[in-house]
């Protein structure tokens, strides 16, 4: 289960407003996934939601009169797009991985 998280991708987000449980009736109706809810106090509460629901949940969390705050990203897509950025990266490791290949021919 951590795994499967870990490869979707986690964004941990703070909702704060009057009533952050409409915010939650709404990503229920829009089906967004959400877990580890925790009270903070009764007008704040703190979840996880996929990656790819984040941009949804902002609007869905302001239509419902209440804030989302971004707290902390993680996961396999977040990792990709670092490792992307960088070309001579993704070079090094492809070059690392064909030449032993290679010089298997060569003592």
């Amino acid at each position: 289960m951590r795994l499967l998280k870990w490869m979707r991708g986690v964004a941990t987000v703070k909702v704060r407003g009057s009533s952050p449980e409409e915010c939650l009736n709404q990503f229920a109706e829009h089906k967004l996934t959400f877990e580890s809810i925790q009270l903070i106090n009764p007008k704040e509460i703190m979840l996880e939601i996929n990656i790819a629901d984040l941009e949804i949940a902002g609007e869905l969390a302001l239509s419902a009169c209440c804030d989302l705050t971004l707290l902390q990203c993680g996961g396999f897509p977040l990792m990709m797009r670092k490792i992307l950025r960088r070309p001579v990266l993704i070079i090094g490791i492809l070059v690392a991985s064909i030449l032993p290949f290679l010089l298997q021919n060569y003592v």
